[in-house]
C-alpha cells in the first residue's frame, strides 16, 4: 500500500511541476470518479428531487478514478482548507442491482481504455469475492481482495494474490500449480471462465482458502528458513524454483477434509506439515534428477516436464505408502 500511495505523491508532484491552477478549474480538467455499486437509496430528506439530498449507497467499489480518491485524501485538511472547499469533482455511481451480469466489467473496461488494467482489476468485482470476503469477516479474519489494498498481517487474513497460488497448487491438475509459477496472473486473466472459474466458485469457501494459504505459508517458511543448510547452490535451486510443485505435492499428501470441512480441525500440525514438505522436497528433487538437468528456472515453468516429475514423486511417495493427515 506504501508502493501505491507513492505513486499517488508522484503523480501530483508531475501534476504540480506541469500546471499551476486555481483549485476551481479541477472540474473542468479531471475526469471524475466512477463508482459501481450494488444499489442505492436516497433519503427521505430533500423530497423526491434527485438533484439534492442524503444517499445511502451499498457496495461501493471505484472502477476508475482510483488515483483522484487517492491524491484528494492525501491533502491535509488544515494546509488545504480553502483548496478543498472551492475544489469540484464529478462522481457517478453506478448500481448494478438491475444491471445485466456483465454490465460492471464492461463499465469498467470502457471507463479504463486509456489506463493499464488487466484481470486483477476485475477480480475485485467478482460476486464470489465479495462472498469470501464477507465470510472471512465473519470468522474476524481479513480477506484483501481489490487492487492495491494492503495484505493482512498472516495470522488475521490474507490477500487475492496469497489465495490464487494456494488454491491453484492444492488442485489436483498440476498444470495449475505449473502456472502460478509460470506466469500467475493468467490463471485471473479473464474472470469469466477457466481457469479463474475452476479455482473460484460457488463451492469455494473461506475455510478452503483459509487453510490452504495457512498450508503456502508453511511451506514457503520452510524452504526458506534461514536456519536450513543446502548441501549445494543447485539443491538450493530446486527449492526457490520449485516452490510450487513442492506445494501442490504436499498438499498431494493431506485429507481433503482437514482442507474443507470446518467441523474439524485444520492442517496446523507444524511437525506433520514440516515431514510433509521435506517429503515432497526430496522426491521432487530426486524425480527431477533422473529426466532433467540444465536451468531450474526454465525446467519448473515447462509444463510437461513438470508433469513428469510430479507423476514420479507421487510413484516414489507413495512407496512405502504412508498419508499425512494432521
Amino acid at each position: 500500500m506504501y508502493a501505491y500511495f507513492l505513486e499517488i505523491q508522484k503523480s501530483i508532484s508531475r501534476l504540480k511541476k506541469r500546471h499551476s491552477l486555481p483549485p476551481e478549474q479541477f472540474w473542468y480538467l479531471n475526469n471524475g470518479i466512477t463508482v459501481l455499486c450494488r444499489s442505492f437509496d436516497k433519503s427521505v430528506a430533500g423530497g423526491s428531487d434527485r438533484r439534492h439530498g442524503n444517499y445511502v449507497i451499498r457496495g461501493a467499489s471505484v472502477v476508475n478514478g482510483a488515483q483522484t480518491v487517492g491524491a484528494l485524501a492525501s491533502l491535509n485538511r488544515d494546509t488545504h482548507k480553502d483548496a478543498l472547499e472551492t475544489l469540484r469533482v464529478t462522481v457517478r455511481f453506478i448500481a448494478l442491482d438491475e444491471a445485466d451480469e456483465d454490465f460492471g466489467n464492461r463499465v469498467t473496461r470502457a471507463t479504463n481504455t486509456q489506463n493499464r488494467i488487466g484481470g486483477r482489476d476485475f477480480v475485485g468485482l467478482d460476486p464470489e469475492q465479495t462472498r469470501l470476503r464477507d465470510e472471512f469477516a465473519v470468522d474476524g479474519l481479513i480477506y484483501a481482495v481489490r487492487n492495491g489494498e494492503p495484505d493482512p498481517e498472516d495470522l488475521v487474513g490474507c490477500s487475492f494474490d496469497d489465495a490464487v497460488v494456494a488454491i491453484a497448487c492444492s488442485s489436483t491438475d498440476v498444470n495449475l500449480a505449473t502456472q502460478a509459477k509460470r506466469e500467475v496472473s493468467k490463471l485471473y486473466l479473464d474472470t469469466t471462465k477457466a481457469p479463474y472459474k475452476t479455482l473460484f466458485n460457488a463451492q469455494t469457501t473461506s475455510t478452503a482458502v483459509w487453510r490452504r494459504v495457512q498450508v503456502l505459508r508453511h511451506v514457503e517458511g520452510y524452504l526458506s528458513s534461514s536456519t536450513r543448510t543446502w548441501t549445494d547452490s543447485r539443491e538450493k535451486g530446486f527449492a526457490v524454483h520449485g516452490n510450487r510443485l513442492v506445494l501442490h505435492l504436499v498438499f498431494a499428501q493431506l485429507d481433503r477434509k482437514v482442507l474443507d470441512d470446518p467441523n474439524i480441525d485444520g492442517p496446523t500440525d507444524k511437525d506433520l506439515l514440516d515431514m510433509a514438505t521435506e517429503r515432497a522436497f526430496s522426491t521432487m528433487k530426486a524425480a527431477a534428477e533422473e529426466r532433467f538437468d540444465g536451468y531450474l528456472a526454465h525446467l519448473f515453468k515447462n509444463a510437461a516436464k513438470v508433469r513428469i516429475i510430479r507423476e514420479r514423486a507421487i510413484q516414489l511417495m507413495s512407496s512405502p505408502p504412508q498419508s499425512v493427515s494432521p
